[in-house]
């Protein structure tokens, strides 16, 4: 896939056997497309084409498992709108410490599209929260896809987290996604997704190509 933005970890193709793989097949497409570009493997795959730059544990959930919690007092949750861009992206720098360019290039469209739910989480009317989710219809079903969850750092330990994933997928779940699924890189992360009856499956590494 390739999102035209010039950030590597935007712009990746999916390994789904090493030994098959056709790297420079790959390296070829990105290059026509004047792109930096990443590889994914199924975590734990021997990968001799470039560096490890993380890993992600992958997690899922269905309906019959997931525990939702709801919202603390004060917090209001609502869908994110192309006027309120700049909301989210300083969300999501203060909560990842991400570059303001990078998030607007890779968050700025998302509002804009109707398939995809961007959320903000306001408490006592200040943006502390944010995420979105979309569904999907795949080789397994109609899934919710849950990304980009953060929080604020000084609202964090108010169960903000947990209330904003659990009305994502909540809506998923009613308009018919029979599994929500998402990727993360952070034990604390995991820990209250799991809380929410999230399980941990075979996870991925991301690679930089040589």
């Amino acid at each position: 896939m390739a999102s035209g933005l010039s950030y590597a970890y935007l712009n990746t193709a999916c390994v789904t056997d090493p030994v098959l793989a056709d790297v420079s097949t790959a390296r070829a497409w990105y290059a026509e497309r004047g792109l930096p570009w990443g590889m994914i493997v199924p975590s734990g795959s021997p990968w001799p084409h470039g560096r490890r730059l993380l890993s992600q544990r992958l997690m899922a959930a269905t309906p019959a498992c997931f525990s939702g919690t709801p919202a603390p007092a004060g917090l209001i949750l609502r869908r994110a709108g192309a006027d309120d861009i700049e909301t989210v992206v300083a969300v999501d720098n203060n909560a990842f410490g991400s570059d303001p360019a990078a998030a607007r290039a890779w968050l700025g469209p998302l509002c804009r599209l109707d398939e995809l739910r961007v959320v903000i989480g306001a408490l006592d009317g200040e943006a502390v929260a944010g995420g979105y989710s979309t569904i999907c219809d795949g080789a397994a079903g109609e899934s919710l896809y849950i990304g980009g969850i953060g929080v604020v750092q000084k609202a964090r330990r108010k169960g903000i987290a947990a209330a904003l994933v659990s009305w994502l997928v909540g809506l998923g779940f009613g308009a018919g996604a029979c599994f929500a699924h998402l990727q993360t890189d952070s034990v604390n992360a995991a820990r209250l997704y799991r809380k929410l009856g999230f399980r941990e499956f075979d996870g991925i590494d991301i690679y930089a190509p040589e």
